[in-house]
Formats: structure tokens, C-alpha cells, sequence
């Protein structure tokens, strides 16, 4: 029960740091909190906790070890890698903000959000593929056809 609260209170850490990043790269800070605060949200909820979850870290410090140190096994591989991608794909989707088109869906945080989501799929499959190219090569090696004649 008390790694159960550690991550709650972990996640709303991050939920505070994730706000304030993206206030400090150029997100509305007051006029808009709302469409930040659930863009921190969404952050949280699709790259920090399978962190939180799957690898058992309750600590910022700790993130910042386990993301810089070479993955341990597979699963470990995966979470990172999906914590990377989804980071990555949020700020790919502030890139058409600021141009000149004025359309609907190029406010705040729209593009960030889609951006989110799209880090996080390709994540997924990215690591699926991974994932199944590693069984697909130890069956074969477990399974190699034998000369009986």
C-alpha cells in the first residue's frame, strides 16, 4: 500500500513538472491553465505512469537514473523507449504552431496533444516490433531443422 501512495504522489510530482516545462517552452500559463493543465495530464498518463507502474520508481532522481543507464532487459527497453517517443512526439507537435495558417486546429494545445498520441502509437509499435523480431529469432535459433537421414 505505501508503493501505491509513492507513485500517486509521484505522478502528481510529475504532473507539476510536466506543467511547468511546458509553461516554461512557451504554453499559456494563466490565460489558458485549463487546456494546459490537461495537456500535463495526458502527459503524465501515457509517459510517466507505465513508468511508474512496470518499473517501480517513485522518485525523480530515480527516472532521470533509469533513463540515462542502459536498459536491463526487454521490458525495461520498452517502457523507456515509449517514454522517450511520447516526450519526443509532444514537442514535435508544437512545430505548427507558430506558422502563419490560422487554422482550428493549430491552437493550443491541439497539435501538442495529437503530437502525444502519435509518439505514443508509434511507440507501441515500435516496441512490438521489437518485441516479436526478438521471439521470431529465438524460436528459429531453438528450432533449426536437423538432417535425419
Amino acid at each position: 500500500m505505501e508503493k501505491l501512495w509513492k507513485g500517486v504522489i509521484f505522478a502528481i510530482q510529475m504532473l507539476v513538472v510536466l506543467y511547468v516545462i511546458s509553461v516554461l517552452l512557451g504554453a499559456p500559463f494563466i490565460s489558458n491553465f485549463e487546456q494546459t493543465f490537461m495537456f500535463s495530464c495526458i502527459l503524465t498518463v501515457l509517459a510517466v505512469v507505465p513508468v511508474i507502474l512496470y518499473l517501480e520508481i517513485d522518485d525523480i532522481f530515480q527516472l532521470l537514473d533509469v533513463v540515462t543507464q542502459p536498459p536491463k532487459d526487454s521490458l525495461h527497453n520498452m517502457i523507456i523507449l515509449q517514454f522517450e517517443i511520447t516526450l519526443l512526439g509532444a514537442w514535435l507537435g508544437a512545430v505548427p504552431i507558430p506558422l502563419d495558417w490560422n487554422r482550428e486546429w493549430q491552437i493550443w494545445p491541439t497539435t501538442c496533444v495529437l503530437g502525444t498520441f502519435c509518439g505514443y502509437f508509434i511507440a507501441n509499435i515500435v516496441s512490438y516490433g521489437i518485441q516479436s523480431t526478438n521471439i521470431f529469432s529465438r524460436y528459429r535459433k531453438s528450432h533449426r531443422f536437423k538432417n535425419v537421414l
